[in-house]
């Protein structure tokens, strides 16, 4: 699944706009990692934004938290680079414990 990734950037965000971004998914994904949690399956990805800032800073959903919230595990994501959009995206392998 590949919930909301925030608003199109036509450029790279400031470090406050990034921030507001992250703040404004977080629960969305708390909510989707929720109902995933509810599945009766062994294993689910999702894909979540990552945002690389004026000032070269990482910005992207706490996705450790939640998934130790939801008893999900999963390795470390794959990044998604597109060299035509200013979000990268990290894919999570879910696993259920």
């Amino acid at each position: 699944t590949e919930p909301d990734l925030g608003p199109y950037l036509r450029h790279a965000p400031t470090d406050a706009e990034a921030q507001k971004i992250m703040n404004q998914l977080q629960p969305l994904y708390a909510e989707v990692l929720r109902e995933c949690a509810k599945l009766r399956v062994k294993s689910v990805v999702i894909i979540t934004p990552r945002l690389i800032t004026r000032s070269k800073k990482t910005y992207a959903p706490q996705m450790e938290q939640l998934l130790k919230k939801e008893k999900f595990r999963c390795d470390p994501p794959i990044l998604y680079k597109s060299p035509t959009s200013k979000i990268l995206r990290d894919i999570w392998v879910l696993r259920s414990m």
